[in-house]
């Protein structure tokens, strides 16, 4: 059914070329808190199956991605910093080192990490 309301929502109608696209080239990129272990990653890649967004175990395997929430953070705002440096002129990205810090907090714990981009 999620699979279903993101595509009625891209305007993407059931049986169509797109649809079967869809299908065939999305991966699917769920994130789950840091300290979670194996069995929980597994609990929710079984809970992705049964809400549609893969059909099987196996199409799972192939089309689902479990990442942590603080690795998806540091690429998130990677990809936003790397974006605004493209207004740069390439003397002032020459100069300078491209650092980011991600502060991931909840579930009684606090995680830091800063990244330097060269």
């Amino acid at each position: 059914e999620s699979k279903d309301t993101i595509c009625r929502t891209l305007g993407i109608k059931e049986g169509s070329d797109e649809w079967t696209q869809f299908d065939e080239e999305v991966r699917w990129v769920l994130t789950v808190p840091a300290i979670w272990g194996d069995s929980a990653k597994q609990f929710v890649v079984e809970a992705a199956v049964d809400a549609g967004l893969v059909k099987t175990q196996t199409e799972a395997q192939d089309n689902i991605v479990v990442a942590l929430e603080p690795e998806g953070a540091a690429l998130a705002c990677r990809d936003d910093l790397l974006e605004a440096a493209r207004n740069l002129s390439e003397g002032d990205l020459l100069s300078q080192t491209l650092r980011y810090m991600v502060v991931d907090c909840g579930g009684g714990t606090v995680d830091v990490t800063v990244h330097d981009l060269d």
